[in-house]
């Protein structure tokens, strides 16, 4: 059995693999170095294999970290490789949504290696009131985050969502959670390829969350994704004072 990701040694020393983010992993580092991550868990939904998931819990052992993924093969993979080793780790196996259903993927995903193949919205993952009924898909549930964190029975101090062109109706069914605990979170966009669609999402933290949104500049699974840092209206002064060693200190220390 291979051992967990090392998490905090890609975080300190790029690597030049397509699917690391160092320049995220410093953002999020410094939010922790600089006291801005609020009281309470940190949610991590599309977790993949688990790989985000061993570095935000690594971070703070003592603080939850709850991995949401969808199939079965990146489940299996969380399940033997990181809950053993860190037990501040919660796995939900579904997905997250505004409502809440029954969604479904195609069972040769789940014959590929752990996190070769997790891009649910281009492999054709939909929710659907049949479920598994058609042959040759596996189902799963699907969930709002206020429903998943009334679950817990926990607050909500830090996200990082990527769901694959879902975040805005995830944002849509978070909306008791975001007006009660003012999380951080961070959401993927496509930029130039889905304009509409991320025109849409940045309207709706900005206005109708109130929140800051900082694009980061790294690629992020393909070449016109990117993540938005989502800063709540409490932290902004405080953000704005740490902006330069959030955002763009990771250059100078790897040009």
């Amino acid at each position: 059995m291979r051992g967990p990701p090392c998490l905090l040694a890609r975080y300190m020393r790029p690597v030049a693999k397509a699917h690391s983010e160092p320049f995220l992993h410093h953002v999020i580092a410094s939010l922790f170095a600089l006291g801005l991550v609020g009281h309470g868990a940190i949610l991590d939904a599309g977790a993949n294999d688990g790989g985000e998931t061993a570095f935000l819990a690594t971070l703070q052992l003592e603080r939850t970290v709850i991995a949401v993924e969808p199939i079965l093969a990146n489940v299996a993979a969380i399940t033997s490789r990181l809950l053993p080793l860190l037990p501040n780790v919660r796995l939900f196996r579904g997905g997250l949504s505004n409502r809440s259903g029954v969604g479904s993927y195609s069972e040769s995903n789940d014959r590929a290696d752990p996190g070769e193949w997790n891009q649910l919205a281009s492999l054709g993952s939909r929710m659907t009131a049949a479920g598994a009924s058609r042959k040759g898909q596996v189902a799963f549930n699907i969930t709002t985050v206020d429903k998943l964190m009334a679950s817990y029975n926990l607050p909500l101090a830090l996200a990082h969502w990527d769901v694959e062109g879902g975040e805005l109706d995830l944002l849509r069914g978070a909306r008791r959670v975001i007006a009660r605990d003012r999380p951080l979170f961070i959401v993927e966009s496509a930029v130039h390829t889905r304009k509409a669609k991320h025109a849409r999402l940045l309207k709706y933290v900005r206005q109708e969350l109130g929140y800051e949104a900082h694009e980061i500049p790294e690629h992020c699974g393909f070449l016109d994704c990117r993540n938005y840092l989502c800063v709540p209206p409490q932290l902004t002064e405080r953000f704005a004072r740490h902006r330069a060693v959030i955002l763009e200190g990771y250059r100078p220390l790897f040009p």
